[in-house]
């Protein structure tokens, strides 16, 4: 069953009365929040964020002091996770963390959120250029206990992560690959389905990072079929549209990852605005370049850069 398919169900019953108590589905119940969660993840990755938009509102709306559940704002952090608001996760996060039912997997969250607060690819190298992460020693020695979790885990598509990134710290980037492509043929399911999209991101970024554009193509295309909200997937196919100079698709792609985003990621609005401008859609350039500052009004080059010169070309 496809992500509609499944999403449909999760649509009609979460807010539909239960027929009796002893026979109530667990989306019955509108402050369930096992299956808002389970629900805010299929419309993310069906492509219908405002459906998800609609759960929270709906959660609130039957149930006021919704807020306060640890549940809820477990839930809520979610939300603003895959929307690229990592301060607004933790927020929510936070509130739930103390309860026995949500507190450990809102810890979890959290934690990943301040090792990684940008959603970067680690070990990836196209989109992100952060610091080099510890020294020589201490990654040689995460690439070794990372290659003995693998062996305990064969099956794996987390431990089949967590060594590829290790590998990729530690430079090895042949071993890294090999080990990704494992997983390029992986069935999906929605358990599994967070550790295969950074197993594909990560398998795209080697192969952009090699010049295999197609094969890059191909991967990102897979993650796009089961998560059709992927905010890096569709910068990673902007970034290849820009390279070959194709700037309206580029555009086209860096603007769904810009309206994912909530339009509140600068270095997306920046690469928005420059495609924008290099096919001459000025006006929107300016648009975009005025919602950026107006967010981060320090934000590096984007005034300069290419503001001035899109209000350049509309007069000359």
């Amino acid at each position: 069953m496809g992500l509609l398919g499944l999403l449909v169900p999760c649509d009609a019953g979460l807010w539909s009365e239960p027929r009796t108590s002893a026979h109530s589905s667990e989306y019955r119940l509108p402050d369930h929040y096992h299956a808002l969660a389970r629900c805010l993840e299929l419309a993310w990755r069906a492509g219908h964020v405002d459906q998800a938009d609609k759960y929270l509102r709906k959660a609130i709306e039957n149930n006021p002091r919704a807020s306060v559940d640890a549940g809820y704002n477990y839930c809520k952090g979610l939300h603003e996770w895959y929307s690229g608001e990592p301060n607004a996760a933790l927020q929510a996060f936070n509130r739930a963390r103390r309860d026995l039912e949500w507190g450990e997997r809102a810890l979890y969250n959290m934690i990943e959120i301040v090792l990684n607060p940008d959603n970067e690819i680690i070990g990836g190298e196209v989109l992100d250029h952060g610091d080099d992460r510890g020294d020589e020693a201490d990654r040689e020695m995460a690439a070794k206990t990372a290659e003995r979790f693998l062996k305990d885990k064969v099956s794996s598509v987390g431990a089949v992560l967590v060594v590829a990134r290790a590998y990729m710290l530690m430079k090895q980037t042949p071993k890294a690959k090999a080990l990704l492509k494992r997983v390029v043929g992986h069935p999906w399911s929605l358990e599994d389905a967070d550790y295969l999209e950074k197993c594909w991101l990560l398998l795209a970024d080697l192969y952009i990072n090699q010049n295999k554009s197609e094969q890059a193509n191909t991967v990102l295309r897979t993650i796009l079929q089961h998560n059709a909200s992927s905010i890096k997937a569709f910068e990673f196919l902007g970034y290849l549209r820009e390279k070959e100079q194709k700037f309206n698709d580029a555009a086209a792609n860096y603007d769904d990852a810009w309206k994912l985003s909530r339009m509140r990621n600068p270095a997306i609005g920046y690469k928005l605005a420059y495609n924008l401008l290099k096919c001459k859609r000025l006006f929107d350039c300016i648009e975009v370049c005025h919602h950026v500052l107006k967010l981060y009004p320090t934000y590096p080059k984007i005034k300069k850069e290419i503001m001035d010169k899109a209000r350049m070309s509309i007069r000359s």
